[in-house]
């Protein structure tokens, strides 16, 4: 009998991750642990640097979350030099970020997600190529509204990835008439589009409704922006649910540090937040779009409004993991209705309304930034010297948010299915699939754990020699 089962890779995940099912004597499943092994070291390369370079700098954290990280770094030095961008600026930010979650989105439910309900009992199917083969019209589909989602990020963030048009004070650039004009039209086709989304997707989490209550759901905390109570993903309060959907507490986004702490463990290099204030749940707290329907108490556009009504009349305020899915749909059809009447003010396309001055030469010494990216909220905290130099980095993503109750979520399904040691392929793809419902993005998420656990990274040149060495990332990073 194995005293371990082993998952690696996850497939259908952003990034690496391996799963380690540990079983007692009997064969009886002992604990879970995700295990996340790739390093990236971020929050140090990142210091040294001058803090008006970070939103050009973060993007490259990861290349599907890279529209949240520039706003939220752009956030972050707007608070540095104590500057409040126009409202034309803002809304182009808005723009850029609410088209970056359409296609973050429309990725992962159809890329990665949607297999798992469409071809449940054929594994060889169970990937994009099954979509293509089997529903080639569906695949069109997909591929053309995330062109046009992409199409609208690159018009206003200047690139197709890796935006930098976001800068202390406001925007570079607006877009052209022409773009306003195109992208209007493509946003009614990506509502369009989102809405048979949601269609398709309640009929196939319908189809597949035993699962719901069997994956996954530890009780846990639930944390998400809202602006007066109205669903938010670019600026407002911190509201924490329970895991029964109660409000506990709601907080300014510069104050989390007085609320969420972070720890590391020996056996991954992602971080491990909590909430400190409402003590140390075992279930942690979950973040991303399902906290974020939960958490608010209505949306401020009609056809997301009677979707999420429709939503809390069969489902309440779940903590289900596989509904996930379903809260990205309704997100697609809601932020899509946002950007159509972003669009249509004019002033986004004056480039004389889209910049305040800035006085690089006066910071406060350190500046937070805080939106909810594709996978839940996402920190940027930056400390800058007097010379305006990064001294210190602090970022907390959102896929770290959700790792312990997804771990917690991944060993209960462990824990009920695997029983004297005897799994099969059915068992281990439940895992994979609990985690593929969290849509965690690696790349951003991982860090090095310090502590009784140091790293070295060494950076050598093309000869092989050594250029410098990184000892024991601090606190965890």
């Amino acid at each position: 009998m194995p005293d371990n089962i082993t998952i690696e890779p996850v497939t259908r995940i952003e990034g690496h991750a391996k799963v380690t099912i540990e079983l007692d004597k009997e064969g009886e499943v002992s604990d879970t642990k995700l295990q996340i092994l790739q390093v990236r070291g971020f929050e140090k390369f990142m210091e040294g640097r001058q803090i008006e370079h970070a939103p050009i700098l973060s993007p490259r954290i990861c290349g599907i979350c890279t529209e949240a990280h520039h706003v939220c770094s752009a956030k972050a030095v707007d608070d540095f030099f104590n500057v409040n961008p126009p409202e034309p600026a803002r809304k182009l930010r808005r723009l850029l970020h609410y088209a970056g979650i359409i296609q973050s989105h429309i990725l992962h439910f159809y890329f990665l997600a949607s297999p798992d309900f469409l071809f449940p009992d054929a594994k060889e199917k169970r990937n994009v190529m099954g979509i293509v083969d089997e529903k080639p019209d569906l695949a069109k589909k997909v591929i053309d509204a995330r062109k046009k989602a992409k199409q609208l990020t690159k018009s206003i963030g200047g690139k197709e990835i890796h935006p930098t048009t976001a800068t202390a004070g406001g925007m570079t650039k607006p877009i052209t008439e022409r773009e306003r004009q195109k992208h209007m039209k493509d946003m009614e086709s990506i509502l369009e589009f989102g809405e048979e989304s949601v269609e398709l997707g309640r009929n196939l989490i319908e189809k597949r409704k035993e699962l719901l209550d069997s994956l996954g759901g530890v009780d846990s905390y639930q944390m998400a922006l809202v602006n007066d109570g109205y669903h938010e993903v670019y600026d407002g309060q911190l509201r924490i649910l329970d895991s029964q959907g109660n409000i506990v507490n709601e907080f300014d986004p510069s104050n989390y540090s007085n609320h969420i702490a972070e720890r590391v463990q020996p056996h991954s290099y992602l971080k491990f937040p909590y909430l400190k204030k409402e003590g140390f749940p075992e279930g942690g707290y979950r973040v991303n779009a399902l906290p974020r329907i939960n958490a608010c108490d209505e949306f401020r556009t009609e056809k997301a409004q009677t979707l999420l009504e429709e939503f809390r009349s069969e489902y309440g305020k779940p903590l289900k993991p596989l509904l996930y899915n379903y809260a990205r749909l309704i997100e697609i059809v809601h932020l899509s209705e946002e950007c159509m009447k972003l669009l249509e003010d004019e002033r986004i396309t004056k480039k004389n309304k889209i910049r305040t001055d800035v006085n690089l030469d006066k910071g406060s010494g350190e500046g937070i930034g805080v939106v909810e990216a594709p996978r839940g909220g996402l920190f940027h905290h930056y400390k800058a010297n007097e010379d305006g130099i990064l001294t210190d980095v602090n970022l907390i993503v959102a896929t770290v948010q959700n790792n312990i109750p997804c771990e917690k979520d991944a060993h209960q399904i462990a824990e009920k299915f695997i029983n004297n040691g005897e799994v099969d392929d059915e068992i281990l793809n439940h895992i994979e699939m609990l985690i593929r419902s969290y849509d965690p993005c690696l790349s951003c998420a991982s860090h090095a754990a310090g502590g009784k656990h140091p790293l070295k990274i060494e950076i050598v040149d093309s000869e092989g020699s050594l250029k410098t060495s990184l000892d024991n990332f601090k606190n965890g990073k």
